[in-house]
């Protein structure tokens, strides 16, 4: 990521206590940071920031002005003694998910309210987002002194997510027409989806949440999950709202329709489709939201394209590329949203045990219209992308991440689909994709992970999932009592194994 310089006057770089300020927003996204939005009174300037702050006094604030779209960093620590108006460059280190970032970026010291603030100016929107998204922690020194570190609880992406719900529900009221849009797009304005609204739905049987807030529904079920399709500002991603919400993207997936309901979740799940400003798919916690961002089926369809280079059916395989890893992010991601919603134990990391949890779900039953070669395809295609994914040379912030290494997700996926049904893949063997030594301890691998998740989900099956299991235990135990042992159908050897 790279980052210009820019002369900024101070446009409403406001501390929480300004008198005359109008709070519009404010929300705690983990144990560091907050999201906070603010105007002045007179409605000429207002932003969108997400600030962390340290016992010692010391800050930084992410902001991003709603008025005319500028992102800039203000950084505060005691120790650090500078003289106002003055100029540098210090190095921003980012550790964290995929989108590593060393760079050095020039700042302006400025007077503000008696402290000596560092600010950084000029930086791109859509690129620096997405890396702090992606962040677990990062790192900032100027001139060689002494750095200071900012910490995310899981990852950026629950603080910038907070940031872009901030943006989107407030920029239409104070954005300057003369401004330039975000990402240097002209035509990049809150109205340019052409009047498309968001879309909410429900399957067709979802009773209502209890008014007295009970946990399960008439029906016994637990609480059903809500869909919803928004609507971008990007015309540029317009495309992948309409695909979302013309194919009801959320309720033609087979797996999140099978555990719709199943489960007595502490609160009802949510899976939207939005511009995020970022390429990414994620699980926020605050909204209790499995959240497909546009801009990674944007990502996706590119790659799929690419992929489809001469194809028989290239734009049926670019479908398919899109479908298949949408499918398998949101089953890792509602993994995550099972974890917390149902306050499940983690004794490894978590992010290996979603991409268990989503193979496994995969695997775990076939609906109608999915073979278990379908099935198969799905599998494929999602670990395509983990290969391509894979850096062949990884350093110390891949091995420090809280991923696996892509290249490690991708034989993970291969071995539990392999150690499942051994005859149905055998051709990962055969082939080359799984190697031989990996192979033989993936079925009672496969079996563990299987086994385990079974046993942390069903205590907190639903009443009425209870009650359908409990009949097909009885069902099953009547109809082995009811056999004679001494009735013989003349094929088996009567001795032989029982």
């Amino acid at each position: 990521m790279r980052a210009t310089m820019i002369s900024i006057c101070l446009f409403f770089m406001a501390n929480a206590s300004q008198a005359g300020d109008i709070e519009f927003y404010s929300r705690k996204t983990d144990e560091y940071w907050s999201v906070y939005g603010y105007a002045g009174d007179d409605g000429r300037q207002a932003s969108c920031s997400g600030r962390t702050s340290y016992k010692d006094g010391s800050y930084i604030r992410i902001f991003r002005s709603l008025t005319n779209g500028d992102v800039v960093v203000d950084v505060y620590n005691i120790l650090w003694n500078m003289a106002p108006n003055t100029t540098g460059t210090l190095r921003w280190t980012v550790f964290g998910d995929g989108a590593a970032y060393d760079a050095n970026l020039k700042y302006k010291v400025i007077s503000f309210y008696g402290k000596n603030i560092l600010q950084i100016g000029g930086l791109p929107e859509k690129e620096f987002f997405n890396t702090i998204a992606n962040a677990k922690y990062f790192t900032l020194t100027p001139n060689n002194l002494r750095s200071i570190t900012s910490h995310f609880q899981n990852k950026g992406d629950s603080m910038i997510g907070a940031l872009m719900e901030c943006i989107r529900q407030n920029e239409g009221k104070y954005r300057k027409t003369s401004a330039p849009a975000p990402n240097n797009s002209p035509n990049n304005s809150p109205n340019n989806s052409g009047g498309l609204k968001e879309i909410t739905e429900q399957v067709e049987d979802a009773l209502p949440p209890p008014a007295d807030g009970s946990l399960t529904t008439a029906d016994g079920m637990g609480l059903r999950f809500v869909y919803h399709y928004i609507p971008p500002r990007n015309p540029d991603l317009v495309y992948a709202y309409r695909w979302a919400a013309n194919s009801h993207l959320f309720s033609n997936i087979p797996e999140i329709v099978r555990k719709d309901g199943i489960f007595v979740l502490s609160r009802q799940l949510h899976y939207a489709t939005m511009e995020c400003g970022i390429t990414n798919a994620f699980y926020s916690p605050e909204n209790a939201a499995v959240v497909m961002c546009y801009e990674m089926i944007d990502q996706l369809r590119k790659i799929g394209q690419e992929l489809s280079k001469g194809m028989s059916d290239p734009e049926e395989f670019t479908r398919e590329f899109i479908l298949s890893n949408v499918r398998f992010f949101l089953l890792h991601e509602t993994g995550h949203a099972f974890i917390h919603l149902l306050d499940l134990p983690a004794v490894g990391r978590e992010e290996d045990s979603v991409d268990q949890l989503a193979t496994v779900l995969l695997l775990g039953g076939y609906a109608a219209q999915q073979s278990k070669h379908n099935i198969a395809r799905v599998l494929q295609l999602a670990s395509v992308w983990f290969g391509i994914n894979s850096r062949s040379s990884p350093d110390m912030r891949d091995y420090a991440d809280v991923h696996s290494l892509n290249a490690q997700r991708y034989f993970n996926i291969l071995c539990i689909a392999y150690g499942t049904d051994p005859e149905e893949y055998r051709g990962l063997i055969t082939q080359g994709y799984l190697p031989r030594e990996r192979a033989a301890g993936c079925p009672v691998e496969a079996e563990n992970i299987r086994r385990s998740w079974y046993r942390l989900l069903s205590p907190h099956f639903s009443p009425a999932v209870i009650n359908v299991v409990s009949k097909n235990q009885n069902s099953a135990a009547g109809n082995k009592q009811s056999k004679n042992p001494l009735e013989w159908d003349k094929k088996p050897n009567p001795f032989g194994n029982q």
